[in-house]
């Protein structure tokens, strides 16, 4: 059973650290804020800006443990009920590494306490570090790697020869590795074996709270998402959040309609359907790439999983953004019209490619839009469309909406 504590002293609401641990458990925040969104989300996304926000979210995350662990302790100073092993935490950088990190054996190895010894002469008169060291030396065993330290005072007076023979042009100590601020940490904070460090640790960690789990799910898609910057994948050019709100205006979804995203990708174009209209009849979907559908069951989404050419079933509405290369769109909106019930509307991007190429498809395409007549128009969306922050991944292709009603 862990150790409880309650300050003889003073009071607890009166312990200067509940404020001290309150103040920077807030001063985190906007810190955390940064990182959750940095001036790169305002960016066109890249594979190397992905890695810096992945990066910076994970930060935040440990950031936001540490904020919580401060607040943990100052609740507990309060209740008069702080674990008796966090006593001598007394800031962020002790809770942060305590908490974050692994252990580190507070020693030095005997290589560099020699070198030390060889230079002290030469670099240190202050006697208190000296009388530290020689301390220190006095406990080295030849037939050892290390020698073990007893005190924070025993670190600093080492990193202080250290910095005192590095201070000129020639380093005597350039390569000496000692992590003193780690060592007084943990010391500093009691955790002076391994033992003490892991109770200290669990004592902390029992301040965070479970993950969230829409946290996770939401930290999950992220992740997935982030896997495809930088894949070549035919026909894949997410819909910006712009040009779907815009082909939502004209697809004039209903209560009880049946919908369709052929074509869904990571599900971008039926998120918003969702939101908008959660009470359809039914929102079908259709992906080839097992990729873009774990993105989408990330999402809670289920597309079947086949070509949209071989789909036979009939709905009310289709909204959808096809692939483009060798005339596909063409083929996809031939095939999505067949499945519109009667008085169905579909809208659709199209690239500028059908409406120019001489090619028989193309010909034959747009001579089926002139007969279609008012049941056919279009919305220049131009080259722009799909550049910018908002666009997943980049295209200067220029592109129309096309909106299509069935009569029959």
């Amino acid at each position: 059973m862990q150790q409880m504590t309650l300050f003889s002293t003073q009071e607890p609401e009166m312990d200067p650290r509940i404020q001290s641990f309150r103040r920077m458990a807030d001063n985190l925040q906007k810190e955390i804020n940064e990182k959750r969104n940095p001036a790169i989300g305002n960016q066109n996304l890249t594979s190397r800006r992905a890695r810096i926000a992945d990066g910076m979210g994970k930060d935040a995350d440990n950031l936001e443990k540490i904020q919580l662990a401060l607040r943990g302790m100052a609740d507990d100073l309060a209740a008069g009920t702080l674990p008796g092993c966090l006593e001598k935490i007394s800031s962020r950088a002790q809770v942060e590494h305590l908490l974050l990190y692994g252990y580190y054996p507070p020693n030095i190895h005997n290589s560099n306490l020699k070198d030390i010894q060889r230079v002290m002469d030469k670099v240190c008169t202050i006697t208190i570090v000296r009388r530290a060291v020689l301390d220190i030396i006095a406990r080295m065993d030849p037939e050892a790697c290390c020698t073990y330290l007893h005190s924070a005072d025993e670190a600093r007076a080492l990193q202080e020869i250290i910095r005192l023979a590095n201070k000129g042009p020639k380093s005597d100590l350039r390569w000496c590795s000692f992590d003193s601020a780690r060592i007084m940490q943990q010391i500093n904070a009691g955790a002076t074996d391994e033992a003490k460090f892991k109770e200290v640790h669990a004592a902390l960690a029992n301040y965070l709270r479970p993950p969230d789990p829409e946290v996770l799910r939401k930290r999950k898609i992220k992740e997935l998402e982030a896997k495809l910057i930088g894949q070549k994948i035919d026909g894949f050019f997410p819909t910006p959040r712009p040009v779907i709100e815009l082909m939502l205006q004209h697809a004039d979804i209903r209560a009880g309609h049946s919908v369709l995203e052929p074509s869904c990708g990571k599900g971008d174009i039926a998120e918003v359907i969702m939101e908008k209209y959660p009470d359809i009849y039914h929102l079908h979907l259709v992906e080839w790439n097992y990729q873009l559908i774990e993105i989408c069951r990330a999402k809670g989404m289920y597309p079947a999983q086949l070509d949209f050419l071989d789909y036979e079933q009939k709905v009310d509405r289709i909204v959808m953004n096809p692939p483009f290369e060798h005339g596909q769109d063409i083929d996809h909106i031939r095939h999505a019209y067949d499945l519109l019930n009667p008085e169905g509307r579909m809208v659709t991007i199209v690239s500028e490619g059908p409406f120019f190429r001489q090619g028989k498809k193309e010909e034959d395409f747009r001579y089926w839009i002139y007969e279609l007549g008012y049941l056919a128009h279009e919305i220049q969306l131009g080259a722009g469309a799909f550049t910018g922050k908002e666009s997943f991944r980049q295209t200067g292709i220029a592109t129309r909406i096309l909106i299509i009603e069935k009569d029959e």
